[in-house]
């Protein structure tokens, strides 16, 4: 997040006794954590994020646990105010699942989706139901919960791999791209609601859950790229209202670990930054893009 609105980013950590931590970036590099105030209990990994809940262009802090979401709003000029409902309680046997926020806006240099373009941050959850009696799971939805609003609207009956948020049509209105069964599926916001889902390419011997989205070739639209077993990227590209067939680059990796997407170099473009099992990071810019865009 950008916590002290300079324009680079920042990030928080819950560093020392139930506080959160701001970590600020500078032009020399990251600064001393510093103590925000705000409660860090009961947080944990993947259930904390940044998101602009109510449109005033500070990012704030939404965490959850299995039964409720909340934020704490960025307030201008100080630090957090006083934490909010977003969602819940709920009560059992229906829970929220754990952790809340896997990956969401990691996968992509835009980190908060906005799906009805309303500014507000939106964000999704796994919502699980038990039978109480002998204790089995009865349904496993995925509800997108749309910022502003806190209404939560439904958008799978199971849990999918590789969901990852993407604008496959350009019209900055997020969409969705997601892997089940072997093959690719995308769900498009249209603003007021969602169509889809729609069939995509086969992800055969793809690995979905180190799927990123980045624009590939420049034209304003974002693509998915994704390791295959063979030890080489594959592209699937947007056709600019869906996603096209499989693409193999000829770019290879090794011992892959982990991938984000960032701006490295400052020229605007995506770029892919990966991390090996042995913790050695790399990144490929792609200064092809002024060559083959479109």
């Amino acid at each position: 997040m950008d916590y002290n609105g300079d324009g680079l980013d920042d990030f928080l950590v819950p560093y020392s006794g139930t506080t959160w931590w701001v970590v600020l970036g500078t032009a020399s590099g990251l600064a001393t954590p510093a103590n925000t105030g705000a409660s860090s209990a009961g947080s944990s990994a993947g259930n904390a994020k940044a998101i602009d809940i109510n449109g005033d262009g500070l990012e704030d802090l939404v965490e959850a646990d299995q039964s409720s979401v909340w934020y704490s709003p960025r307030v201008h000029g100080g630090t957090f105010g006083a934490s909010q409902t977003i969602l819940g309680p709920v009560a059992d046997p229906v829970f929220l699942t754990l952790p809340v926020f896997p990956d969401q806006g990691m996968k992509r240099r835009v980190r908060a989706p906005d799906f009805n373009g309303d500014g507000h941050g939106d964000f999704h959850i796994g919502v699980v139901v038990f039978d109480p009696l002998t204790g089995g799971v009865l349904s496993q939805t995925v509800e997108l919960v749309l910022g502003g609003s806190n209404t939560p609207v439904f958008v799978a009956g199971f849990f999918p791999a590789g969901f990852r948020y993407l604008d496959l049509n350009g019209d900055t209105y997020t969409d969705m791209a997601y892997e089940w069964g072997g093959t690719w599926y995308y769900i498009l916001s249209v603003g007021t609601g969602l169509a889809g889902p729609f069939t995509g390419p086969s992800s055969s011997g793809q690995n979905p859950a180190l799927a990123v989205a980045l624009d590939w070739d420049g034209n304003g639209t974002e693509d998915l790229v994704v390791p295959h077993s063979d030890g080489y990227w594959r592209v699937i590209r947007s056709t600019g209202s869906g996603l096209n067939t499989v693409e193999n680059p000829g770019l290879q990796f090794a011992n892959l670990g982990a991938v984000f997407v960032g701006d490295t170099n400052g020229d605007s473009l995506d770029d892919l930054i990966y991390a090996n099992a042995s913790g050695t990071f790399g990144v490929m810019g792609f200064p092809r893009f002024s060559r083959h865009r479109g």
